[in-house]
């Protein structure tokens, strides 16, 4: 099978990369072992602020690690039946997020629609409301630059998943023109 680079998936958004948060991880945890020492030889209150943070920044990671590669190791499962199709992606609805942010962001929510088996097939965004994501009721960032085109998808007929793969979205079919 054709290896691809999953970007988003249309339940979840986007797709983190488990090796960053490993790396940092391991970076943080590292000055953490390098500042003991220090902290412990001087009696300094600032060296031990500051592993104290170390700590807390390399536990954090730590666990986006550990999500990261649970997402992966269900995308693999994703992949095994997937099949490649091309999609019709819709707007469903916009939201502004405002947030703790300096700027806001802009939050969309999306439909796509393809055929799969001579059917129809009509995905949105997001999950059930039993999820624990579904707080932004599938409006996410990036799914922005997918309304109005046709794009190459992959989709999962046994786990009904839709997953966007990494493609160059300004040469993709506009439907409306643009």
């Amino acid at each position: 099978m054709k290896k691809y680079k999953i970007i988003a998936t249309l339940d979840k958004g986007r797709v983190f990369n488990s090796g960053i948060f490993l790396a940092g991880a391991l970076i943080f945890f590292t000055l953490f072992v390098i500042i003991i020492p220090f902290a412990i030889k001087e009696q300094d209150r600032y060296f031990f602020e500051l592993n104290f943070v170390n700590a807390i920044i390399s536990v954090g990671l730590f666990v986006l690690f550990i999500k990261a590669h649970k997402q992966k190791k269900k995308l693999n499962l994703y992949l095994k039946d997937c099949v490649e199709t091309y999609a019709r992606v819709e707007r469903v609805g916009e939201v502004v997020e405002y947030g703790n942010r300096t700027f806001p962001r802009l939050l969309t929510k999306i439909r796509v629609v393809f055929k799969h088996d001579k059917k129809t097939v009509k995905l949105e965004s997001g999950e059930y409301k039993n999820s624990k994501t579904y707080s932004k009721g599938g409006f996410f960032a990036g799914f922005y630059k997918y309304v109005g085109k046709e794009i190459k998808i992959l989709y999962s007929p046994k786990y009904n998943k839709v997953l966007f793969i990494k493609q160059n979205i300004k040469k993709a079919k506009n439907k409306k023109g643009g």
